[in-house]
C-alpha cells in the first residue's frame, strides 16, 4: 500500500522512525501533491516548515519519500511558502489529519477543512492515547471507533507497541494512527 503523507513539525529523526515502521508493514510513504491521504502535525508548528522530501535512515543515507524526486523541492509543498508565517493558517488538503488535541492552533486550522481528525493526547475524547510506557515499548489505547482509508472499522482496543527508534510518546501515537489508517490489523501490536 502507498500512503501520500505530509508531515508538519516532526524532526527528521522522528519522521525516519515513523517511515521505518510503515515500511516494516509494507507501506510506502510518498509525498506528492495535494490532496494527501494523511497530514501529520506536531505540537506548535507555527514556526516549523513542512518536512522536506527526505529523511535520514539509520545508515545516514537519504530516504526518499518519492523515488522519482532527485532532490528536495519546495514546489513539492505548494503550502511551504506559507507554513513559516505564524499569522497565516494554511493546512494541506488531506482526507485525514493526525494531531495533538491540545494544539489549539492546528485544531482551529482543521475545523472547516472537511478532513477526519484523529486526535492524540490524554483527554477522554482523544482517538489515541498512550496508556502505559516501558523501556522501548508502550501501549496505545484506541479510545473510539476508527474508520481506515479503505473503509474498515476498527473498534476501541489496546495496542502494544515496540520501538527502539522513537523518542516521543506523541510519535508512538502518530505512528500507530498511520498504521491503523493504512489498515494494518492491531491485534498483535506493532513494532516500529
Amino acid at each position: 500500500m502507498e500512503l501520500n503523507i505530509a508531515f508538519w513539525g516532526l524532526s527528521a529523526a522522528d519522521q525516519a522512525a515513523v517511515l521505518r515502521g510503515l515500511l516494516r508493514y509494507g507501506i510506502s510513504a510518498l509525498n506528492r501533491a495535494e490532496p494527501y491521504d494523511v497530514a501529520v502535525y506536531a505540537a506548535d508548528n507555527s514556526t516549523v516548515s513542512p518536512s522536506v522530501k527526505y529523511a535520514a535512515t539509520p545508515a545516514g543515507d537519504a530516504f526518499p519519500f518519492d523515488k522519482h524526486a532527485a532532490t528536495p523541492a519546495e514546489d513539492a509543498f505548494p503550502f511551504a511558502k506559507h507554513a513559516a508565517t505564524a499569522a497565516e493558517d494554511v493546512s494541506p488538503s488531506a482526507k485525514y489529519a493526525v494531531t495533538l488535541s491540545c494544539d489549539g492552533k492546528v485544531m482551529r486550522m482543521l475545523r472547516d477543512t472537511g478532513c477526519t481528525v484523529v486526535t492524540c493526547g490524554t483527554a477522554d475524547d482523544d482517538t489515541l492515547s498512550v496508556s502505559s510506557v516501558g523501556e522501548h515499548k508502550a501501549a496505545v489505547s484506541l479510545q473510539r471507533r476508527l474508520v481506515t482509508l479503505s473503509g474498515r472499522k476498527i473498534e476501541p482496543c489496546e495496542i502494544p507497541i515496540k520501538s527502539k527508534n522513537i523518542s516521543s510518546l506523541r510519535i508512538f501515537e502518530a505512528a500507530t494512527a498511520l498504521l491503523l489508517l493504512a489498515g494494518v490489523p492491531p491485534e498483535k501490536g506493532y513494532e516500529i
